[in-house]
């Protein structure tokens, strides 16, 4: 009796033991309901299942479906796939983040959600194409349309283009707060031009930070890109051919616009090499008119004799080369005399100038050498 009383006694005591150690873990470890599930944890949104809505008759209502739809679906602005079902659904050319792009362009630390919206009518109406770009940001935890573009219309516009309509979008001129960079793309009947605009949100408004009619430039190629070290990034946007063969030779350019503070402004301008003749003589032109003599003489000869150097067209009673050969001879001839140079040298250059039998410039280095 007295074994069994003591072994129910050790029973009565384990028990005892285990209901303390029990009741000590619940009162030290948190209730999991509770705890917070790390981002890292939380699953991948699920694919977008509220189908686009109707496109619009009105294209002045896109930018309010579009908020009314991301209300409704916000998975449908995942970044790398931004609005794709919808732009399918309204038969709209798409090219990923460059027709939507989630990136911060205010002051708010938030991203947005910038959108080029394109209107393409059947070419049976003939009616132009029609573009603008939206912003719309969640605010009081509703997306709205905060910023909307001025419409760019175009009867000749290869919708194509209209999807690159968004360059970049984020802190791109170093100020601290996001900026919007978006283009517009018109064609005449042979020459098509691209304009850069550079927007952001501040206190509320959106603010330009370029010119009315943007940064233009004919069929033109541009990036963002910190080519000083500042933090803030330049707008370079190279281009400037022209399709017409009445605007005359066209060479191409290369633009740096950078951040003053204020807006964005034309820093530097570099041409490309030469191609036409008619382009190095004036690189020599510019020289002389900086007053290096001795280079400008070099280049004007350079060019002259250059046999790679293209002409723009030939004229019956004026041929363009050796016009612009006897201009050349004769400007170095001028540039080595300005220059101090050798006069035998420069007599050369006449005689060169002559000798092209042009019918403007060689009576005119004839005229010279003999009265010099």
């Amino acid at each position: 009796m007295i074994g069994a009383a003591r072994t129910s006694t050790l029973i009565i005591v384990l028990i005892a033991a285990l209901a303390a150690a029990c009741s000590n873990d619940a009162a030290t470890t948190p209730d999991s309901s509770r705890t917070p599930v790390a981002a890292a944890d939380t699953p991948a949104p699920a694919p977008t299942t509220v189908p686009p809505p109707p496109r619009p008759a009105d294209f002045t209502l896109f930018g309010a479906v579009i908020a009314d739809y991301l209300n409704a679906e916000p998975a449908a602005a995942a970044p790398n796939d931004c609005l794709r079902a919808l732009f399918e659904a309204w038969a709209m050319p798409y090219v990923t983040n460059r027709t939507c792009l989630v990136a911060d362009t205010d002051d708010d630390a938030g991203a947005e959600i910038a959108v080029a919206v394109v209107d393409v009518p059947p070419p049976a109406q003939g009616l132009p194409v029609r573009m603008q770009v939206i912003v719309l940001d969640r605010t009081s935890g509703a997306y709205e349309v905060t910023f909307r573009s001025a419409t760019a219309e175009d009867p000749v516009a290869i919708p194509e283009e209209y999807a690159k309509g968004i360059v970049a979008g984020g802190d791109l001129n170093g100020d601290g707060a996001g900026e919007l960079a978006y283009t517009f793309h018109a064609c005449g009947s042979s020459t098509c031009f691209n304009s850069v605009h550079i927007a952001g949100g501040r206190g509320g408004e959106y603010a330009r930070f370029t010119p009315a009619e943007g940064i233009v430039m004919s069929f033109a190629d541009f990036h963002f890109e910190d080519r000083d070290g500042d933090g803030a990034q330049e707008l370079v946007i190279t281009g400037g051919a022209v399709g017409s063969i009445g605007a005359g030779p066209a060479r191409e350019r290369t633009e740096v616009w950078r951040w003053d503070g204020a807006a964005y402004v034309l820093a530097a301008t570099t041409q490309a090499a030469p191609e036409y003749l008619y382009h190095a003589i004036l690189d020599a032109d510019a020289l002389l008119s900086e007053r290096k003599f001795a280079e400008a003489a070099a280049a004007y000869v350079a060019a002259a004799e250059d046999p790679d150097l293209l002409i723009w067209h030939e004229r019956a009673t004026k041929p363009e080369l050796e016009e612009l050969r006897a201009y050349a001879y004769f400007r170095a001839a001028l540039a080595t005399l300005a220059g101090g140079g050798d006069a035998a040298q420069a007599a050369g250059h006449l005689d060169a100038a002559v000798a092209e039998n042009a019918p403007l410039h060689s009576p005119l280095a004839a005229a010279f050498r003999d009265s010099f």
